[in-house]
């Protein structure tokens, strides 16, 4: 087993450990191959990710033909504009006397089978086979703004839901029910695990280097350049050294440690910095369903040890069967196995970037 470790900026370290497993492959004759299997560790919490690419090659019993998102034939989709405002929910009068918020293309309505006291879902793009290519900086922009006219309604009425995301699951194999494009907006009294592990480790970042995690990670990937996808103006973006899952990238969003802390003009600026990230994964990697989230600390609290982030992770392509990138390592160890190696894919996404 081999120690790799690069030094960062203050505290970040980068440490992996590589391990090299003999197979015979029957396939060539039984010949001896090695396969590489590093063990990444996250470089701000205690947790592990396993990178093995070669396992991106092993055989599938799936067809290859890709089939299209179109509800299927005489099921009307509600989210498309001709039912949209007559068959989705509306929010009571103290969130939004006209039942829903609209913000340009954007429609947000409670969610009919919410996992929150306050979820809601709104409409991505009026187009319901919208692409990832086909996503505009403005369609990102209205879900934003009508997030952020939620969240503010809600905190208005119940200050103690003080905990608010944004999620996308693009597509079926992303875990989306309805396949028209649609966001989730979900404020909450506590954080899910994710926030609370990283909140208390960015802290304790903070209290032992005096500095920022989130910042010296930029400028730790900044220094590398092996991860550097790309600098927005409102975020900078980068490929997870340790995955949670294939294809995972970080937008680090610049100075700002909740969700209300981005006035208009910065939300429509990360707003086109996602869509250009959205069209780059589609292009470069051939993505077609993603999954996305953006978090943030509490509302009221200014945490310097904090940064509002997004994670995107990449999904099966869509197929009338396909092989889940979610087994049980990851379901029941909390282990990502990784195919897609980190540098591979910044290095793919920067090569795209410099060609637009």
């Amino acid at each position: 087993m081999e120690e790799v470790v690069e030094e960062g900026v203050g505290g970040v370290v980068f440490r992996r450990l590589v391990v090299k497993v003999p197979v015979a492959n029957p396939f060539e004759g039984f010949k001896w191959e090695e396969r590489l299997v590093e063990y990444r560790r996250d470089p701000l919490l205690d947790r592990w990710a396993r990178v093995c690419a070669s396992r991106a090659r092993r055989p599938k019993h799936i067809p290859e033909t890709p089939v299209s998102s179109q509800s299927p034939s005489g099921r009307p989709c509600y989210f498309c504009p001709s039912q949209v405002r007559t068959h989705t929910p509306v929010f009571p009068p103290e969130i939004a006397r006209g039942g829903r918020i609209e913000v340009g293309g954007c429609v947000l309505f409670p969610n009919l089978f919410p996992f929150a006291p306050y979820h809601a879902v709104g409409t991505l793009t009026p187009h319901h086979d919208a692409s990832l290519n086909a996503i505009t900086g403005q369609d990102v922009a209205d879900c934003l703004l009508a997030c952020r006219e939620f969240f503010e309604r809600v905190l208005a009425h119940d200050p103690g839901a003080r905990y608010m995301l944004v999620g996308l699951n693009f597509l079926h194999p992303a875990g989306a029910s309805i396949a028209h494009p649609h966001v989730h907006a979900v404020q909450d009294y506590r954080p899910s695990n994710l926030l609370a592990w990283i909140v208390r480790a960015s802290r304790a970042y903070l209290n032992r280097w005096g500095s920022c995690f989130w910042d010296d990670l930029v400028g730790s990937e900044e220094k590398l350049e092996k991860r550097l996808i790309l600098r927005g103006r409102t975020s900078t973006w980068l490929s997870s050294f340790a995955p949670l899952a294939n294809g995972e990238l970080l937008g680090v969003v610049k100075g700002a440690s909740c969700f209300l802390d981005l006035d208009e003009g910065e939300l429509r600026s990360l707003a086109n910095d996602i869509a250009s990230v959205f069209s780059l994964v589609s292009r470069a990697l051939g993505a077609e369903s993603i999954n996305i989230v953006l978090l943030g600390g509490p509302a009221g609290e200014e945490l310097d040890h904090l940064r509002v982030h997004i994670r995107l992770a990449i999904r099966a392509r869509p197929r009338p069967s396909y092989v889940s990138d979610v087994g049980f390592m990851e379901l029941l160890c909390a282990e990502p196995v990784i195919t897609m190696v980190p540098e591979d894919v910044a290095r793919e996404l920067r090569k795209s970037y410099k060609n637009t």
